[in-house]
């Protein structure tokens, strides 16, 4: 009798017009941190956002160093780099392991940056948008 592994997390999103809000809960093991991923990317290739924010304070568990860079290598070169401008949302109280997450994917070339506040997430996801729609404003406008 073949035993089928119990799904231990979730990821559902929100479409919030200029970007996507997906939120991951649930047990953060290495093995479910590659089902996530995997699931997050395929949400993210579904979409014609630019622009995702990714909440994982809810997830329970985190990944040491070599398995946030097991997980960062996963992704396939051939979206390294092309990947949505991503801000992700963690607690504070894991500093640490967040901190050591960023550094895994960005230096595999994710446009990735980490937040413990929204509203800041928000803020720096949104920047370069706000930017290029003021200055198309200011030039149409003349």
């Amino acid at each position: 009798m073949i035993q089928v592994a119990k799904k231990v997390f979730s990821v559902s999103f929100e479409d919030k017009g200029d970007y996507i809000h997906i939120m991951v809960e649930g047990e953060g093991t290495l093995a479910n941190s590659m089902l996530i991923h995997n699931e997050v990317m395929q949400l993210l290739k579904n979409t014609d956002k630019k622009y995702a924010l990714i909440d994982i304070t809810r997830l329970v568990g985190r990944l040491s160093m070599a398995d946030s860079i097991r997980r960062a290598e996963a992704i396939p070169l051939e979206i390294r780099g092309k990947m949505v401008r991503t801000a992700m949302l963690e607690s504070r109280e894991n500093t640490d392991f967040a901190y050591k997450e960023e550094m895994a994917m960005v230096n595999r070339g994710a446009k990735m940056k980490l937040f413990f506040e929204l509203e800041k997430a928000i803020e720096w996801l949104l920047e370069d948008e706000h930017v290029r729609k003021s200055h198309a404003v200011k030039i149409n406008s003349r």
